[in-house]
């Protein structure tokens, strides 16, 4: 596999396409649980702050929170932990799609 990569990508972006593969691996791996009327990670591998370039409360944020500007208003909402799985499978389409 390396060889074809070899043939049309520099070996930076042979280690970009790595890190997202890794990271959407990992996104799997994420489960949730309730708490109070929203959601918190439950289970996250260690690897996948730094591979998604974010920290832990910011994955955490993004995954369990929605967040809506509307007329220039953040409107923010607790998603359950079954909203907050169909996040993350969103959020690894789309970095697979990247």
């Amino acid at each position: 596999m390396l060889g074809g990569l070899k043939s049309f990508t520099s070996e930076s972006q042979q280690k970009a396409l790595f890190q997202i593969l890794g990271a959407v691996l990992l996104l799997g791996e994420v489960t949730f649980k309730k708490a109070g009327d929203g959601s918190v990670l439950d289970s996250v591998p260690k690897q996948l702050a730094g591979l998604l370039g974010s920290s832990q409360a910011e994955m955490e944020r993004g995954l369990t929170n929605n967040t809506r500007v509307a007329r220039g208003e953040r409107v923010e909402a607790k998603l359950t932990p079954e909203q907050a799985a169909s996040s993350r499978d969103s959020l690894a389409k789309v970095r697979l799609l990247l």
